[in-house]
Formats: C-alpha cells, structure tokens, sequence
C-alpha cells in the first residue's frame, strides 16, 4: 500500500512540474513579446520614460504602452506588431471622467485601446469591463477625446 502512495506522489509531482514549465514558457513568451512592443515604440516615438505596458486583447491585439515623452507629458502608445499610434493623455478626457460616467459600477479594468472604424481607421477609446451590482459583466467603449458612449455590450 505505501509503494501505491509513493508511486501516486511522484507521478503528481511530475504532473505538477510539467504545468509549471508549460506557464513558465507562455509567461516568457507574453514578457518577450511586451518587450518587442516597447522597443517598437521607443524607436518610433519620443517616449522617456515608460509608466506601464499592458495587453489589449480586442481589435487583434495590441500592447498599450503608458509613458512620458521628453517634454514630460503623460503619452498613450498603442503597438500592433509593427504599427504604432500615439497620443498625449491631456489630449483625451482623463480616466476619471470616464470612471465618472459609472458611479455604481465595480470596475474590473479601464485601458486605452484602439478599435477599427469601418473604413480601416483606428480610433483610440478607453474600454472599461466592469460587472453591476447583480453581478452582471459589461464592457463600455467610451471615445479616447470627447468621452462620448461607443458601444456597451453585456455578458
């Protein structure tokens, strides 16, 4: 009976350790891949100092990357594989404004993010996932300058 445990112990651990390796390599890769976005938009912007780089998952992917350029600004990058777009956040209506616009929502996330206009335009928005108080999902696009409501969609 105690070789069975034994036997059952060593095959978990295996099992365990093989999980560990499999999210080790898909963590490297998502830290590799933020890395060649930072450095696509350090070359083709005037970006300083970087304050955060996050993962967009909407409109194919992309990396938004928070920053100051060298006049000391606040900056919004957004990176697609090797195309960038770039604004200053005094540009657009500041994250409480929008977080203004849901005083009874439990935000989950706010990002700036790009969507694709019908005619192939980017359009920066901020994306806010938030759930309601009888625990109901929602994701609000509000425009990145003016803060008008783009779209709402509930889970």
């Amino acid at each position: 009976m105690k070789k069975w445990f034994f036997i059952v112990g060593i095959v978990v651990l295996i099992f365990i350790w093989q999980l560990l390796l499999i999210y080790r390599d898909f963590k490297s890769a998502e830290v590799a891949k933020a890395e060649d976005a930072l450095a696509v938009a350090k070359s083709e912007t005037n970006v300083a100092s970087v304050l955060s780089v996050d993962y967009y998952p909407g409109d194919r992917g992309h990396h938004v990357i928070t920053g100051k350029n060298r006049d000391g600004e606040k900056v919004v990058i957004w990176v697609q594989d090797d195309d960038v777009w770039s604004e200053r956040l005094s540009d657009g209506v500041s994250r409480d404004d929008i977080l203004s616009q849901l005083p009874e929502a439990n935000i989950k996330r706010i990002l700036p993010g790009l969507i694709t206009e019908k005619n192939g335009e980017k359009r920066p928005i901020w994306d806010v996932y938030y759930t309601t108080e009888d625990g109901k999902a929602q994701y609000v696009y509000f425009d990145f300058f003016t803060g008008e409501q783009i779209q709402s969609i509930s889970l």
